[in-house]
């Protein structure tokens, strides 16, 4: 496995931050965990690395060796598995050449242009837009096109395909279709980018604070209070923060507060 991933490794207190280069992303993992993926990126066998944790946990060694074997497919496995399936199925695919919903969304001066081939597809990324809609048409910055076919969600940027993803997948999809926003905004490839938090971040205009919790804990809800009180919302839910800097960027989507607040 030494080759399949790059990885950063970032503990705070009790988890550890695990950025993967290659594909630019990021889990939350407990320490233990965390420290299995590194030993395998450094080609340590399976064994190796499972003798002293089973020790340590007092578990029978065959079901550590079980355990790291699941750990290594779930976190490599599916990736290649995904796609695979999209090279294979999909090299006939043609966009359309007509769309029944067209959206222009107007960011720091700049408009966007998004094709939606139905109703489905304009669910996916509206409403957390929609608050940036505007009418003006012309001097389009950038046209980002969706639609759906055979049950799978096609994503062009400026008629580049960007990629595929089923009707499971559609959470990869959003966070994809955000990546090529965030990219477009701030002008960034994406590898400029450390990666993306859920989390909520609020600044002063000087220092920016990230709230980080799981969803339903009040993160939102805190935002949305600190900015009716002179703080200034710079994203929610999706807090790209920049490889070169440290630093946190604005992202324009909506804030998503939950009706029991």
């Amino acid at each position: 496995m030494k080759n399949q991933s790059e990885l950063l490794l970032k503990t705070i207190e009790d988890k550890t931050i695990v950025w993967f280069k290659n594909s630019n992303e990021y889990l939350v993992l407990e320490n233990t965990t965390a420290d299995i993926l590194k030993r395998l990126s450094k080609g340590i066998s399976v064994k190796e690395i499972a003798t002293p944790l089973a020790k340590k946990l007092q578990v029978p060694l065959d079901k550590t060796i079980d355990f790291i074997l699941d750990l290594e497919k779930k976190i490599y496995a599916n990736k290649s598995i995904i796609n695979n399936t999209i090279v294979n199925d999909y090299r006939d695919v043609t966009k359309p050449t007509s769309f029944e919903f067209t959206k222009y969304y107007k960011i720091n001066n700049e408009v966007y242009k998004v094709e939606f081939n139905s109703e489905y597809e304009l669910y996916l990324v509206h409403p957390k837009f929609a608050h940036l809609e505007t009418t003006i048409s012309d001097k389009i910055h950038t046209t980002f096109t969706v639609f759906l076919n055979n049950s799978f969600i096609f994503f062009y940027v400026d008629n580049n395909f960007i990629g595929a993803w089923n009707k499971k997948e559609v959470h990869y999809f959003q966070g994809k279709f955000s990546m090529e926003l965030i990219q477009k905004i701030h002008q960034k490839k994406e590898n400029e980018w450390m990666g993306v938090f859920h989390a909520s971040a609020v600044s002063n205009g000087k220092k920016t604070i990230l709230f980080l919790g799981d969803s339903g804990n009040g993160k939102s809800t805190s935002l949305a209070l600190l900015q009716a009180n002179g703080y200034t919302c710079l994203a929610d839910d999706f807090v790209p923060i920049d490889i070169e800097k440290n630093e946190v960027f604005s992202f324009p989507a909506s804030i998503s507060i939950k009706k029991t607040a």
